[in-house]
Protein backbone atom coordinates (compact mmCIF):
# COMPACT_ATOMS: atom_id res chain seq x y z
CA UNK A 1 0.00 0.00 0.00
CA UNK A 2 1.54 3.39 -1.25
CA UNK A 3 0.62 6.09 1.47
CA UNK A 4 0.73 10.29 0.74
CA UNK A 5 3.38 11.64 1.45
CA UNK A 6 3.56 15.35 2.78
CA UNK A 7 5.57 17.95 4.79
CA UNK A 8 4.36 17.55 8.65
CA UNK A 9 5.29 21.23 9.31
CA UNK A 10 2.25 22.08 6.15
CA UNK A 11 -0.22 19.74 7.76
CA UNK A 12 -1.77 17.84 5.19
CA UNK A 13 -0.67 15.67 1.60
CA UNK A 14 0.91 17.11 -0.54
CA UNK A 15 -1.69 16.23 -3.33
CA UNK A 16 -3.92 18.45 -1.75
CA UNK A 17 -1.65 21.51 -2.25
CA UNK A 18 -1.51 20.14 -6.06
CA UNK A 19 -5.36 19.80 -5.93
CA UNK A 20 -5.84 23.38 -4.52
CA UNK A 21 -3.16 24.54 -7.06
CA UNK A 22 -4.85 23.10 -9.83
CA UNK A 23 -7.76 24.89 -8.76
CA UNK A 24 -6.81 28.32 -8.75
CA UNK A 25 -5.57 28.14 -12.17
CA UNK A 26 -8.80 26.63 -13.45
CA UNK A 27 -10.24 29.78 -11.47
CA UNK A 28 -8.28 32.53 -12.89
CA UNK A 29 -11.06 34.52 -15.17
CA UNK A 30 -13.33 32.71 -14.22
CA UNK A 31 -14.80 34.09 -10.34
CA UNK A 32 -17.37 36.82 -10.28
CA UNK A 33 -18.02 39.46 -8.06
CA UNK A 34 -21.03 41.38 -6.66
CA UNK A 35 -23.21 38.98 -9.45
CA UNK A 36 -26.93 40.61 -9.13
CA UNK A 37 -28.40 37.46 -10.26
CA UNK A 38 -26.54 35.51 -7.42
CA UNK A 39 -29.72 35.19 -5.57
CA UNK A 40 -32.41 34.94 -8.69
CA UNK A 41 -30.40 32.04 -9.65
CA UNK A 42 -31.38 30.66 -6.05
CA UNK A 43 -34.88 31.52 -6.79
CA UNK A 44 -34.70 33.49 -3.49
CA UNK A 45 -37.57 35.78 -5.04
CA UNK A 46 -39.98 33.16 -4.39
CA UNK A 47 -39.64 33.07 -0.25
CA UNK A 48 -42.79 35.07 0.13
CA UNK A 49 -42.40 38.48 1.66
CA UNK A 50 -44.79 37.55 4.91
CA UNK A 51 -42.54 34.65 5.56
CA UNK A 52 -39.12 36.82 5.77
CA UNK A 53 -41.36 39.49 7.84
CA UNK A 54 -42.23 36.99 10.32
CA UNK A 55 -38.68 35.70 10.59
CA UNK A 56 -37.44 39.34 11.31
CA UNK A 57 -40.43 39.53 14.13
CA UNK A 58 -39.53 36.12 15.86
CA UNK A 59 -35.41 37.08 15.81
CA UNK A 60 -36.01 40.14 17.08
CA UNK A 61 -38.09 38.96 20.06
CA UNK A 62 -35.89 35.84 20.94
CA UNK A 63 -33.33 37.43 23.63
CA UNK A 64 -31.08 34.26 22.95
CA UNK A 65 -31.26 35.37 18.82
CA UNK A 66 -29.91 38.80 20.06
CA UNK A 67 -28.07 38.18 22.29
CA UNK A 68 -25.69 35.99 19.46
CA UNK A 69 -26.42 38.79 17.48
CA UNK A 70 -24.59 41.20 20.02
CA UNK A 71 -22.08 39.00 20.31
CA UNK A 72 -20.64 38.78 16.34
CA UNK A 73 -21.08 41.90 16.49
CA UNK A 74 -18.16 42.33 19.38
CA UNK A 75 -16.01 39.34 18.36
CA UNK A 76 -16.23 40.99 14.25
CA UNK A 77 -15.10 44.21 16.25
CA UNK A 78 -12.11 42.80 18.07
CA UNK A 79 -8.97 43.35 16.81
CA UNK A 80 -7.87 39.82 17.14
CA UNK A 81 -11.13 38.18 15.07
CA UNK A 82 -10.99 34.66 16.38
CA UNK A 83 -12.81 32.91 13.82
CA UNK A 84 -13.63 29.88 16.23
CA UNK A 85 -15.67 31.99 18.85
CA UNK A 86 -18.49 32.88 16.10
CA UNK A 87 -18.82 29.28 15.75
CA UNK A 88 -21.42 28.73 18.76
CA UNK A 89 -23.52 32.05 18.11
CA UNK A 90 -23.47 31.52 14.43
CA UNK A 91 -24.77 27.89 15.16
CA UNK A 92 -27.78 29.48 17.02
CA UNK A 93 -28.83 31.54 14.14
CA UNK A 94 -27.94 28.82 11.58
CA UNK A 95 -30.45 26.76 14.34
CA UNK A 96 -33.14 29.20 13.95
CA UNK A 97 -33.57 29.46 10.52
CA UNK A 98 -33.73 25.81 9.80
CA UNK A 99 -36.47 25.47 12.14
CA UNK A 100 -38.39 28.56 10.81
CA UNK A 101 -41.99 26.95 8.69
CA UNK A 102 -43.43 28.22 6.30
CA UNK A 103 -47.26 28.66 5.51
CA UNK A 104 -47.63 24.85 5.54
CA UNK A 105 -45.57 23.96 8.07
CA UNK A 106 -42.50 22.95 6.38
CA UNK A 107 -38.68 23.98 7.67
CA UNK A 108 -35.62 24.18 5.68
CA UNK A 109 -35.24 21.20 6.97
CA UNK A 110 -37.89 19.35 5.56
CA UNK A 111 -37.03 16.30 4.66
CA UNK A 112 -34.97 16.36 7.66
CA UNK A 113 -31.06 17.58 6.70
CA UNK A 114 -29.39 18.39 10.18
CA UNK A 115 -26.78 20.80 11.23
CA UNK A 116 -26.01 18.41 13.91
CA UNK A 117 -22.06 17.68 14.38
CA UNK A 118 -21.50 21.14 13.06
CA UNK A 119 -20.22 19.92 9.69
CA UNK A 120 -20.90 23.16 7.84
CA UNK A 121 -18.19 24.42 9.96
CA UNK A 122 -15.19 24.87 7.49
CA UNK A 123 -12.18 26.65 9.05
CA UNK A 124 -9.49 28.17 6.99
CA UNK A 125 -5.89 29.15 7.33
CA UNK A 126 -7.05 32.77 7.08
CA UNK A 127 -10.70 32.66 7.01
CA UNK A 128 -10.83 36.98 7.36
CA UNK A 129 -10.42 38.28 4.16
CA UNK A 130 -10.92 41.78 2.04
CA UNK A 131 -12.96 40.93 -0.19
CA UNK A 132 -11.58 42.68 -3.41
CA UNK A 133 -13.38 44.85 -5.40
CA UNK A 134 -11.83 43.24 -8.72
CA UNK A 135 -12.87 42.13 -12.09
CA UNK A 136 -12.85 38.77 -13.20
CA UNK A 137 -9.29 39.02 -14.72
CA UNK A 138 -6.76 38.39 -11.22
CA UNK A 139 -5.47 35.24 -9.63
CA UNK A 140 -8.45 34.21 -6.91
CA UNK A 141 -7.92 34.97 -3.01
CA UNK A 142 -6.37 31.43 -1.16
CA UNK A 143 -10.07 31.87 0.54
CA UNK A 144 -11.81 31.19 -2.48
CA UNK A 145 -9.51 28.67 -3.51
CA UNK A 146 -10.12 26.83 -0.37
CA UNK A 147 -14.16 27.26 -0.94
CA UNK A 148 -14.22 26.04 -4.42
CA UNK A 149 -12.27 23.24 -3.99
CA UNK A 150 -14.57 22.10 -0.73
CA UNK A 151 -17.65 22.86 -3.66
CA UNK A 152 -15.38 20.66 -5.73
CA UNK A 153 -15.31 17.68 -3.76
CA UNK A 154 -18.81 18.22 -2.54
CA UNK A 155 -20.09 17.84 -6.01
CA UNK A 156 -17.76 15.07 -7.18
CA UNK A 157 -19.68 12.88 -4.53
CA UNK A 158 -22.79 14.27 -6.88
CA UNK A 159 -22.40 13.85 -10.17
CA UNK A 160 -25.76 15.05 -11.52
CA UNK A 161 -25.53 18.30 -9.45
CA UNK A 162 -24.79 21.32 -11.29
CA UNK A 163 -24.07 23.70 -8.46
CA UNK A 164 -22.97 23.91 -4.91
CA UNK A 165 -24.06 26.74 -2.84
CA UNK A 166 -21.57 28.07 0.22
CA UNK A 167 -22.26 31.13 2.76
CA UNK A 168 -19.14 32.96 3.28
CA UNK A 169 -18.91 34.77 6.05
CA UNK A 170 -15.88 37.54 6.82
CA UNK A 171 -15.96 39.83 9.60
CA UNK A 172 -19.70 40.90 9.81
CA UNK A 173 -20.58 40.47 6.36
CA UNK A 174 -21.52 37.56 4.29
CA UNK A 175 -22.16 36.63 0.76
CA UNK A 176 -23.45 33.73 -1.08
CA UNK A 177 -21.07 31.69 -3.44
CA UNK A 178 -22.57 29.66 -6.03
CA UNK A 179 -19.68 26.68 -7.59
CA UNK A 180 -20.40 25.43 -10.88
CA UNK A 181 -18.09 23.43 -13.35
CA UNK A 182 -17.49 27.00 -14.99
CA UNK A 183 -16.21 28.75 -11.92
CA UNK A 184 -17.61 30.85 -9.44
CA UNK A 185 -19.98 33.59 -8.52
CA UNK A 186 -20.59 35.64 -5.30
CA UNK A 187 -23.57 37.74 -4.59
CA UNK A 188 -23.45 41.26 -3.27
CA UNK A 189 -22.10 41.47 0.24
CA UNK A 190 -24.59 41.78 3.13
CA UNK A 191 -24.26 42.57 6.53
CA UNK A 192 -25.30 39.90 9.46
Amino acid sequence: MVRPTGDPDLGYATHTESSRTAVKAELIENVEWDDPFAFAHLRMYEVEEDFVEAANILFSQDDELQSAKTELMRITADSSKQETVMYPHLSRIFEFIELLEDKYGNTAGSPHKSLAGQTWLVRSQSPYFDRPQSDRNTTPKEIVVHTANFARLHMSGRPFQLFSVGLLIYGNEFCVGIYDRAGVRFSPSYHI
